[in-house]
């Protein structure tokens, strides 16, 4: 989970605790608050934690103001620098208390259970045949699958999304305060507001995808849904539900956060007397140009990506349904055998059309001879005798069907159900499916009948009659019509009523065959066993997630100890377990170490680094200890005296500190800081050697120079210069290192980092020349702000 502090500011009346402090923080990052006692951290912790009422800004928590939520409300896990164990509870119980106090903890298991129970109820459907297990399982993982191959797709595009946008929202906000003084603490409020604006229209547009996903889940109970599919799609629909109102609930949250910030922009630019009407397209036009790009780049975004997931969507439901459609046993030996007597019929068929188009086109052609030569019936005629042949074979399929389901009732009559044939409704299809036989008489006939209009039509005048029995030509194709079907009808109807026969008589022992084949049982009290264990009761889940919680934070062995029988680090680890143990989206500690003996300060702060790294958890961390910040943390904020001074990685912040507070604060030993003057660009060091500056507008002569003790060496090769040279007043000999603190001539004391074999070459000089690489030098100015300089 994302944080983010807008502006925040906590004044008690008689001092400012915190003094309008933004700090933004990714989801999954270790970052430290630190500074000296006083500065703020801890009121700011509280603050993060609904602990304290802030008296402005906003807190928001993936991007929802929860300034004014209740702690409870916030999800989040405290670890104090005072354990604040409950000495009478073994740690077992000190570590279990917040799930029996958490509402989402119990929400969550009915959830979790409630999917099992559904796949439990499958299991029990299938009766255990290892065909439809096989196929609850391939459908529930595809499922599973392609949800959350979705749901990634969907959460990358947001950073597209934003990405598109950033250009437009720029330009507009340079614009709108170009040549406006004192504005970049109200521009920054903008460009931030603009893009929560955006980030509310993206929830927006994949809320349409969930919501796509349940029309789809709508369409597909519809359809009667045996036990391969129902329990499955029955607990993801209701999941989707459950997404669909959470993610209502959440916009609402974001949009009620916006309207806040807006507000607070509103009111800022009216303090600054700017007048501009930020928000109002009537009397802005670069609002209004604005909101023009922002709707074409929004439209644009939807239609390269969003459709393209939708349509994706749509698709792979579509594949649902048609895996819906499909028998467990698809193409079993009934379907097969059916399929196998339309092939021969329709082979007949094709036979029997193709014989008597010879016979047509003969009589049409010896039929053309006698008409004369304008007149011109080709069509017409071959129209109304092919509609003669079709109706035939029609007729003839009607027996055909009429026969062969017949035969299909008389083989289930005779056919002896089992278990397993019922329960995958092997005979239960529908054969005029299957055999799928045309029926177009109807078109047929209006055909025939358009056709004769016209001829009748045509040879009005000539008298003559095509179809009658006195034409010669005519009388000859009835003839040669008769003979051929007689033909063709004792060559292979009765082959075709053979083979029928044949095959029917062939299908009971080929169906019990395919049903033994198929109807294999397998064993599934294991499987079963293996679901229920993901079915808790609540003391059941409650025990589990504390050995695990214990296991992660390496106390496993102490549970059924008193705090007061554990070490330190032990017990810090014990509040951490019960902080993270309801799993938190976000974990707060507040000097966590501060208590603990250096040795153990050492190994919990490395425990504490991986643990985080390993769950994955957004951690606040606060400490006064500037090594303990700079060894844990992805981030580190710096404060001092209620003000946010710098902030960046730690490497960051070492090698570019903003200001001396920040380069004393961080590193030991501190940083060394030597006045210098500086005149026409020109740095007059203690050693006398000058450093040229380029482009340096200089005001003031007064200027400090500071430079890190490890920084510092007695080598002058390489291009270094001459710090200065002091005498040796102190030597700190701590083993791995020695911290020589060297007077300079001009009266200030620098510290130096040695190695022992170094010192102990010179531990007999009693003066020494520092050396230092121009680049490991900074310049702060009479405010005490780094300057960045070049050198010539």
């Amino acid at each position: 989970m994302s944080i983010k502090l807008k502006n925040i500011t906590i004044d008690y009346g008689n001092f400012l605790a915190v003094d309008d402090l933004n700090i933004s923080i990714n989801s999954g990052e270790l970052v430290s608050l630190l500074g000296p006692s006083g500065c703020g951290k801890t009121t700011a912790l509280n603050a993060i934690a609904g602990l304290i009422n802030t008296t402005k800004g906003q807190i928001l928590f993936d991007g929802v103001d929860v300034t004014h939520k209740s702690s409870q409300k916030r999800n989040i896990g405290l670890v104090f620098q005072s354990y604040a164990l409950y000495t009478h509870m073994s740690v077992f119980k000190n570590i279990a208390y917040p799930l029996y106090h958490s509402k989402d903890f119990k929400s969550e298991l009915s959830s979790d259970n409630a999917k099992y129970k559904s796949r439990l109820k499958a299991l029990n459907d299938s009766k255990g045949y290892e065909l439809i297990i096989k196929q609850q399982n391939d459908f529930t993982n595809n499922l599973k699958s392609f949800l959350k191959q979705i749901n990634n797709k969907i959460s990358q595009l947001e950073g597209l999304f934003l990405k598109e946008h950033k250009d437009s929202i720029v330009n507009y906000v340079e614009l709108l305060f170009k040549d406006k003084e004192n504005t970049t603490i109200i521009k920054n409020h903008l460009v931030s507001y603009l893009y929560d604006k955006l980030k509310i229209k993206f929830n927006e547009i994949s809320s349409t995808m969930e919501q796509v996903i349940a029309d789809n889940y709508k369409a597909v109970m519809l359809h009667d849904l045996d036990m391969r599919f129902k329990n499955t799609i029955k607990h993801y629909a209701s999941t989707n539900l459950n997404n669909l109102s959470k993610n209502k609930k959440h916009l609402g949250e974001l949009i009620k956060t916006s309207k806040t910030t807006k507000k607070s922009i509103i009111k800022e630019e009216k303090s600054l007397g700017l007048e501009l009407n930020i928000f109002s397209n009537a009397s802005n036009d670069l609002y209004e140009q604005y909101l023009i790009q922002k709707n074409d780049i929004t439209e644009n975004f939807i239609d390269k990506n969003i459709t393209v997931i939708a349509d994706e969507i749509n698709d792979y439901f579509t594949t649902v349904i048609e895996k819906i459609k499909t028998p467990i046993i698809s193409g079993n030996k009934i379907e097969l055998t059916l399929k196998d007597i339309k092939k021969n019929i329709e082979q007949f068929k094709k036979n029997y059309i193709s014989q008597n188009l010879k016979l047509i086109n003969t009589f049409i052609k010896e039929q053309s001879k006698t008409l004369p030569k304008n007149i011109l019936l080709k069509d017409q005629i071959k129209i109304v005798l092919e509609s003669n042949v079709l109706t035939e074979l029609n007729a003839m399929e009607q027996l055909m069907n009429t026969t062969l389901e017949a035969k299909y009732l008389d083989l289930l009559s005779n056919s002896v159900q089992t278990e397993f044939s019922t329960l995958t409704n092997y005979y239960d299809f529908k054969i005029e499916e299957v055999l799928n036989f045309k029926n177009d008489n109807d078109v047929i006939n209006k055909q025939k009948e358009n056709a004769e209009k016209e001829i009748k039509e045509i040879l009005k005048e000539t008298g003559i009659d095509i179809f009658s029995v006195e034409n010669d030509n005519y009388a000859k194709y009835v003839t040669e019509k008769e003979t051929l079907v007689d033909s063709l009808l004792s060559q292979n109807v009765t082959k075709i009523e053979d083979m029928i026969e044949d095959k029917f008589l062939a299908l009971p022992n080929m169906i019990e065959k395919e049903l033994e084949a198929k109807s294999k049982i397998i064993e599934t009290k294991e499987l079963e066993e293996e679901i229920r264990k993901n079915i808790y009761s609540r003391k059941r889940k409650i025990r589990e997630l504390v050995f695990e919680t214990a296991k992660q934070v390496e106390i496993e062995n102490q549970l059924n100890k008193k705090p007061s029988e554990l070490s330190g680090g032990q017990q810090q680890r014990v509040a951490i377990a019960r902080a993270i143990v309801k799993k938190p989206s976000i974990l707060l500690m507040d000097e966590p170490l501060s208590n603990l003996d250096a040795k153990l300060r050492l190994t919990t702060r490395e425990w504490i680094k991986r643990f985080q790294q390993k769950v994955g958890i957004t951690t606040i961390f606060v400490t006064h200890d500037q090594e303990e910040a700079m060894s844990i943390s992805d981030s580190i904020f710096v404060m001092n005296k209620g003000v946010l001074q710098q902030s960046g990685t730690p490497l960051e912040i070492y090698n570019k500190p903003v200001n001396k507070f920040v380069a004393k604060f961080i590193g030991t030993p501190n940083v060394n800081f030597i006045n210098v003057k500086i005149n026409k660009s020109k740095v007059t060091l203690p050693s006398n050697e000058v450093l040229k500056i380029k482009k340096l507008d200089i005001e003031k002569s007064e200027w400090t120079l500071g430079v890190r003790p490890e920084r510092l060496t007695l080598d002058k090769k390489g291009g270094k210069v001459h710090i200065g040279s002091g005498d040796v007043v102190l030597v700190e000999q701590l083993g791995k290192q020695n911290h020589i603190k060297v007077r300079l001539i001009t009266g200030e004391e620098v510290t130096i980092i040695l190695e022992p074999h170094e010192w102990n070459t010179l531990k007999n000089n009693s003066r020494l020349d520092l050396y230092a690489r121009k680049e490991d030098l900074y310049l702060f100015n009479d405010e005490t702000n780094l300057v960045e300089v070049s050198y010539e």
